[in-house]
């Protein structure tokens, strides 16, 4: 009794010591809250641009481009207007939570400025930390970014279309279920972001691995367009890639895209990545810190 006693507190004194890691990734996004609805100001000026260009595409004159559904409005590949608006809006949103990830700009940060080794000798694990700071940083984004610009969200957009139309569904589990997906979006995203990192144990290019990385997730992620406008042969790789699971998934089960069981089958498969992903992040991790080379000395 006594030496599971003091395994389960020396396990509890671990987790203390990642609970301070979560706090200050509360605390440092706090610190930058306002650039981040600056961030958010940018890109809603882009996503309205992109809402006029789908306003413009589904007000062609060209009936044959579209099917109409029971209430009589064109459908552009699934979508009707309102729900490709509230699309746009929705990924924004969720890209802004599930981009919490700052394991990248760590773990670059860290090889540039020289301090890696350092880390790596500390008695905790460093992916860890680097993870439990992106969760606080995900907290805060939670909270002053995705319940009110969400709900901002659907009363405009349900009081432009009607509340019946911005949606596919609504049902309980688009809630819950939906919450569920961008946690383990964030875990995909931030392992994704870390071995990414890695490579600059090797090339020391740490903007061109950014500038890499950016681009095949959006992409990839659906973050430009959904999945049903590419051919199909394409949507069946793309929603099988772990790419979908940081930012079409949720997205689609938020807007109640899939049914109850279509959303157990995703969560299923962000579940299967966010372990192949963690463990192949862990053999690169491995093999990294057997070369490890900090450019800044």
């Amino acid at each position: 009794m006594s030496l599971s006693k003091s395994m389960k507190t020396r396990h509890f004194k671990r987790l203390r010591v990642y609970r301070s890691f979560v706090k200050a990734g509360v605390m440092e996004t706090l610190s930058f809250k306002w650039a981040i609805f600056g961030w958010l100001f940018i890109d809603s000026l882009s996503i309205l641009l992109t809402c006029f260009l789908w306003y413009a595409i589904f007000n062609q004159t060209n009936d044959g481009l579209y099917q109409f559904n029971e209430f009589n409005e064109r459908v552009l590949n699934g979508f009707t207007l309102p729900q490709m608006i509230s699309y746009q809006l929705t990924a924004m949103i969720v890209s802004s939570l599930v981009y919490s990830s700052v394991s990248f700009w760590f773990v670059t940060d860290d090889i540039r400025e020289g301090n890696i080794a350092m880390q790596l000798i500390r008695p905790i694990s460093y992916r860890l930390r680097i993870l439990s700071e992106s969760i606080g940083s995900f907290i805060v984004n939670f909270f002053i970014l995705f319940i009110p610009v969400m709900t901002l969200i659907i009363v405009i957009n349900g009081s432009i279309f009607g509340f019946d139309k911005i949606f596919f569904s609504f049902n309980w589990y688009n809630i819950v279920f939906g919450l569920l997906s961008v946690s383990m979006s964030l875990l995909i995203l931030d392992t994704i972001d870390f071995m990414f990192a890695q490579f600059s144990f090797f090339t020391g290019a740490s903007f061109g691995l950014m500038l890499l990385k950016s681009a095949i997730i959006q992409f990839f992620s659906g973050a430009l367009i959904p999945f049903s406008f590419y051919p199909s042969w394409a949507q069946v790789i793309l929603n099988l890639l772990p790419f979908a699971s940081t930012l079409s998934s949720p997205t689609l089960i938020i807007m109640g895209k899939y049914t109850l069981i279509g959303s157990l089958q995703v969560l299923g498969l962000q579940l299967f990545w966010c372990i192949v992903l963690c463990l192949l992040s862990t053999f690169i991790y491995s093999k990294s810190c057997k070369h490890v080379i900090s450019v800044g000395g």
